[in-house]
């Protein structure tokens, strides 16, 4: 049935989230983790060399995120944006608020993502050593209210486990619900004629 359908699909979604939240999540650890300086090299050497890595790093993950069909945005803890790929711009539909330093909120309904912000935070302040995803999904709409998202928050943490801001990713299920409002209205309207 469509329903079920839907379902699927949105379990394929989601399972495809996760890899793609991981990955990312993965390269925003690892690299300032994989920053140091070899004391074998000179201080001039070893900075040239890192610098061309870290160069080399950021431009990898670039290509990654711009790859992605889902709008990711990265946050600090308080909500300024930090990076954010070319899916997101087209996305939240609004290039002129979307930018390095300006707020999330300036987009998006901010409520959800303080709430799924506290829960992750709240569950990795209990557990700090513990290996869990220290990630949770929510929805949100745009400050418009003409769209909803399906989102992901995964929290960023430094190598001393302290939590520094935020990863989203972004979906825009407005058709989806579009879809599932006009069948709850064929299924009102059948009921009501077989009465």
């Amino acid at each position: 049935s469509g329903v079920s359908v839907f379902r699927f699909l949105a379990q394929i979604r989601l399972a495809h989230k996760f890899l793609v939240l991981g990955l990312i999540a993965l390269l925003m650890v690892a690299l300032p983790a994989t920053i140091a300086v070899r004391d074998e090299f000179s201080a001039w050497e070893a900075a040239r060399t890192e610098a061309a890595r870290v160069e080399t790093e950021r431009a990898w993950l670039e290509a990654v995120l711009q790859g992605l069909a889902e709008g990711v945005v990265v946050c600090t803890r308080q909500h300024r944006i930090l990076l954010y790929n070319r899916a997101a711009v087209e996305l939240l539909g609004a290039q002129d608020r979307l930018g390095l330093g300006r707020s999330l909120g300036d987009l998006v309904a901010l409520a959800p993502l303080r709430h799924s912000l506290d829960r992750l935070e709240a569950r990795h302040a209990a557990e700090p050593e513990a290996p869990m995803e220290l990630s949770a999904p929510f929805v949100c709409s745009a400050l418009d209210r003409m769209r909803m998202f399906h989102g992901r928050m995964a929290l960023l943490t430094d190598p001393q486990g302290t939590a520094t801001g935020y990863l989203v990713t972004l979906v825009d299920m407005s058709g989806e619900l579009a879809l599932l409002a006009r069948g709850d209205g064929v299924r009102r309207a059948l009921t009501r004629d077989l009465r």
